[in-house]
């Protein structure tokens, strides 16, 4: 089972599968305390913010990594070109 587990998610889908999973953990905990009680307390909300901006945050930070990785792909490949055919002038 662990050898499948490895097969199918890298550590950074893990953590981030772990962080979607207590988001839909608390939120279901606020929805019963709400249901329960007819009020859910501000340290549940709180926590529900916080876990939406870290899946948030995972997100953009995960964009603006593949972008630099092109960015740094195309420029390398830049420079390969330019050694290869250089520029004579006159």
């Amino acid at each position: 089972m662990r050898n499948l587990f490895d097969k199918v998610f890298t550590l950074d889908e893990f953590r981030f599968s772990a962080i979607v999973l207590v988001l839909f953990v608390v939120t279901g905990f606020a929805m019963y305390k709400y249901w329960v009680t007819g009020d859910i307390t501000d340290n549940i909300t709180e926590l529900i913010k916080i876990i939406i901006l870290t899946v948030g945050t995972v997100n953009g930070v995960k964009g603006v990594s593949e972008l630099v990785g092109k960015i740094n792909k195309v420029k390398s490949q830049t420079k390969i070109e330019d050694k290869e055919n250089p520029k004579t002038f006159g």
